[in-house]
């Protein structure tokens, strides 16, 4: 006898962070541009063609340096976060770099906030290439800064930065704070049976070698004989036509 299984689901898809305007410009209400804690440089990033040592220590210009930023310094930093250059790629501006005229195809809003351990502000996108990169995948943020840096110390990291000020946020292919610093699109969950299951979470772990329990993704299940493969053209199933097609390939592509 075949026994078939059946789940009441339902997707739940909240109301995007991305907006179009009749101009084509991408407006993103809000989105992690920095976050506190522990980022790694490689040494001449922190000389950058300047003294060859930071606080009285020698810099090795290939050397992986552990820079500190406290929660505290990063709120205190924040509003020099307002109305940047928004840039596809980094490329540092301004009176020592480049002219911002010529690099710019966005900038930030006029709000930041800090959320957790994360830095968020408006982003506004108007330039053809990286309206092109953005849709074709590329969406990680890296925020470019001038800080003062001092020995920490401890064991734990190198440097702690203070009096953090911003430069431009770029949209770069990888950037140092992660894949959680990105700009922002819509929340997808997938409901099986009263059991929310948070569809970014869930294919990002189907990524990695290993799964986790106690993060709202399916991780593992009492019958071995599940395929779990079909599982998730299944879930791809559900989407179809629920979600905008950019999206959708987006999701079946992962």
């Amino acid at each position: 006898m075949v026994h078939l299984l059946t789940y009441t689901t339902r997707l739940s898809n909240e109301s995007g962070h991305r907006h179009m305007d009749e101009n084509g410009y991408l407006f993103v209400d809000e989105s992690p541009i920095l976050r506190s804690g522990i980022l790694e440089y490689l040494g001449k990033e922190l000389i950058d063609g300047g003294s060859p040592d930071v606080d009285g220590e020698e810099i090795d210009p290939d050397k992986i340096y552990k820079v500190y930023i406290s929660p505290i310094e990063l709120a205190k930093g924040a509003e020099s976060f307002k109305l940047l250059p928004l840039v596809n790629g980094h490329e540092w501006l301004g009176m020592d770099g480049e002219d911002a005229k010529g690099r710019q195809e966005g900038s930030t809003g006029e709000r930041a906030e800090i959320k957790g351990d994360k830095l968020f502000v408006p982003l506004k996108f108007t330039g053809d290439g990286i309206l092109a990169d953005l849709k074709d995948g590329k969406e990680e943020l890296s925020a470019s800064y001038t800080n003062k840096l001092s020995r920490s110390g401890v064991s734990d990291y190198d440097f702690i930065a203070s009096d953090i000020k911003g430069n431009h946020i770029a949209l770069v292919e990888r950037g140092r704070c992660g894949s959680d610093v990105r700009v922002l699109n819509n929340k997808m969950e997938l409901v099986i049976d009263g059991k929310e299951i948070d569809l970014g979470k869930f294919f990002e772990q189907e990524a990695g070698e290993e799964a986790h329990e106690g993060t709202g993704a399916i991780t593992e299940s009492d019958n071995d004989s599940v395929d779990k493969r079909k599982l998730i053209d299944e879930v791809g199933g559900i989407l179809k036509g629920k979600v905008d097609e950019e999206l959708w390939r987006t999701v079946i592509g992962k």
